[in-house]
């Protein structure tokens, strides 16, 4: 029932979730219900319905095993409990938009413990990004991307491997949030590799984008701009220029001392960027963007 996802269009996958509960292999099969269950809770958590998505897991809970079922011999219970776990932590929501972190931490460390026990890579890995996801502490981040990435390394199943991709973006990410710039350009390096080889133009893109923004913050803006210089030809080629790489091509340049280019990217980058939601929510970010693009204008 996993391939039925449309995380795109969550309230369809919902009813697809809700048609199957009543297909006699699963009424024959109470656990199967409540692993189906709890993705019903995972689409109404991705529309922030979160009342909606504990009530649907509080009342599958009675019908799982607690956490000391021993794992090998109910593997289909146990199974069904990591499920509920991951998905009750994710009722908190995640990162620092969590109401309870610690409450969501517990859960993912739970699940983490009964996937691996039970062999489950695909949902050890999951509840390992979840912890690095609620994680407080950098140096905790830090750990559970690096296990979730060992394991996703070491996974004889290949959509646990398919996670390596997602990881490696998380611990880039978390590299460059604390200021380890050599860090997280090598992971994201990694990531570009791993991008290539799953013949995903648009992710190798981003991952590109990814080693360019990271270069700039290292002081490398020839390399930066090689790179960008290049998405952007490649954007422009395929009628649909980035916004961001036109960000970064006005960061790099400016950095180097040619203002009046600098400027002239900045026009193009608002453009592009001014209705985009993650740069209206910064607002130092959009103001930047903005007073950059107006001496443009003002220019012309």
């Amino acid at each position: 029932f996993d391939d039925l996802w449309d995380f795109a269009d969550p309230a369809a996958t919902e009813q697809r979730f809700r048609d199957l509960l009543a297909d006699p292999r699963v009424v024959a099969l109470p656990s199967l219900g409540v692993e189906i269950e709890t993705q019903i809770a995972r689409t109404l958590g991705l529309r922030r319905r979160f009342d909606e998505a504990r009530a649907v897991l509080d009342a599958a809970q009675p019908r799982i095993a607690p956490a000391s079922t021993a794992p090998a011999a109910t593997p289909d219970i146990a199974r069904a409990r990591v499920r509920w776990l991951l998905e009750r932590g994710r009722t908190h929501a995640s990162g620092i938009h969590a109401d309870d972190p610690a409450a969501a931490m517990a859960l993912y460390v739970e699940a983490f413990d009964l996937a691996r026990a039970i062999g489950e890579e695909r949902l050890a890995i999951d509840a390992a990004h979840m912890a690095a996801i609620v994680a407080a502490d950098p140096a905790r981040q830090e750990r559970w991307n690096l296990d979730a990435l060992a394991l996703a390394e070491s996974a004889t199943d290949p959509k646990a491997r398919r996670w390596r991709g997602s990881l490696l973006n998380n611990l880039g990410m978390a590299y460059h949030d604390a200021g380890r710039y050599d860090d997280a350009l090598h992971a994201f390096e990694r990531l570009r590799e791993v991008r290539e080889a799953a013949g995903d133009p648009s992710a190798v893109f981003i991952a590109w984008w990814m080693i360019a923004w990271t270069l700039r913050f290292l002081g490398r803006h020839e390399e930066a701009l090689a790179i960008l210089d290049r998405l952007h030809a490649d954007a422009t080629a395929r009628g649909a220029p980035d916004g961001y790489v036109c960000e970064e091509l006005a960061e790099n340049t400016l950095a180097m001392g040619d203002e009046r280019t600098a400027i002239a990217w900045f026009v193009q980058a608002y453009r592009f960027l001014a209705d985009e939601p993650s740069v209206r929510a910064d607002a130092a970010r959009l103001e930047r963007l903005r007073a950059f693009a107006a001496r443009g204008e003002a220019a012309t």
